[in-house]
């Protein structure tokens, strides 16, 4: 072990030095420790082999398939993690007293939700508390409270881990969308027939969300047309016309461009609000958090898929057509105007 290689104890590591070490064993590469830790693969690399020689020892032996923690390497990490949790809990703690209305606060959430939901209802909150900044990030693994990555997490499944405080905030429903084109075209799907339409599908590189294993139940045995791992991407191939897809009701609803194929049981899922306890009172992430809550509640009927659809505005040539009605239709009442 590294004592008998008769380390000398005036050998002094920083927590920065042994921030790259605990990266590096995480993600196996420079290049996944380096977006870890918000720099770039060659300063991880170059701070590793630093340590290593501070240390005299190599922690890691790199194969094909990446970096691997030597013996030695192995013997730190128990220790190195004791630390990290010691210092995240100084600072957790140092954020929960700040009394401060201002800073940033990190909040986490997947990339529809934080871009079409959360993002364009930020202003009640900026208008109320200039001082405080948000930080939305958009990412496609669970980010971890206890380590510092987000500060709130806005999450479609209860956490279980501890330290962790859990409020359920609101129900999102989810609905099959088509583009008017495309029904025009094939006609709209039913229950029945569902199978016979092309569909846009999900690719996710774990577990299936439930409200895809329903959709993909309900059209078992049709075509995929396209499958991703972006809910963007689905949303921009239903509109082209090419399929029909899943898409949450309070994106769906909202795309003039698209009409909602009503099916037995659409799937809902309970959004939960995710702090970690040591910051649940600090008044900055207290705010952002009663603001999260309250477009959620204001918003509820947008998000569940019970809210009557927008009416198009008026202005010059309007016929104040239903949103619903084809396009065939008002081409017609045009042309006998």
């Amino acid at each position: 072990m590294l004592a008998q290689r008769g380390w000398e104890s005036r050998i002094v590591m920083s927590w920065d030095d042994l921030r790259y070490l605990l990266a590096l064993s995480r993600a196996g590469s420079l290049a996944g420790a380096g977006r870890a830790l918000g720099v770039d693969h060659t300063t991880v690399g170059r701070r590793v082999e630093a340590l290593e020689e501070a240390l005299g020892v190599r922690l890691f032996v790199r194969s094909p398939s990446g970096y691997a923690l030597t013996n030695d390497g192995l013997g730190l990490i128990p220790d190195v993690a004791r630390v990290e949790e010691a210092i995240l809990a100084i600072e957790r703690g140092s954020l929960g007293r700040d009394q401060r209305l201002t800073g940033t606060v990190r909040v986490t959430a997947a990339e529809a939700f934080g871009s079409r939901f959360i993002a364009p209802r930020l202003g009640a909150l900026h208008a109320a508390h200039p001082g405080i900044s948000v930080e939305l990030v958009t990412a496609i693994r669970a980010l971890d409270l206890s380590r510092r990555e987000a500060d709130i997490a806005v999450r479609f499944f209860r956490s279980t881990e501890g330290g962790l405080v859990v409020r359920k905030a609101g129900v999102v429903g989810w609905a099959v969308y088509g583009a008017r084109a495309y029904i025009e075209r094939r006609g709209a799907p039913t229950a029945a027939d569902l199978p016979a339409h092309a569909r846009i599908g999900i690719e996710a590189p774990g577990a299936m969300p439930p409200e895809h294993v329903w959709f993909e139940r309900m059209a078992a045995g049709g075509p995929c047309v396209l499958r991703s791992n972006s809910t963007a991407c689905m949303l921009g191939a239903a509109r082209a016309g090419i399929g029909v897809a899943l898409l949450p009701c309070f994106i769906g609803d909202h795309e003039p461009d698209l009409a909602r194929i009503p099916l037995p049981d659409e799937p809902r899922r309970a959004v939960w609000l995710t702090v970690h306890r040591d910051l649940q009172h600090a008044p900055r992430v207290r705010a952002v958090l009663d603001a999260l809550a309250r477009m959620l509640t204001e918003e509820r009927a947008v998000l569940c898929g019970d809210a009557p659809p927008p009416q198009p505005a008026g202005g010059p040539g309007d016929d104040r057509s239903p949103r619903g009605a084809p396009r065939k239709t008002r081409r017609n009442k045009e042309t006998k105007r």
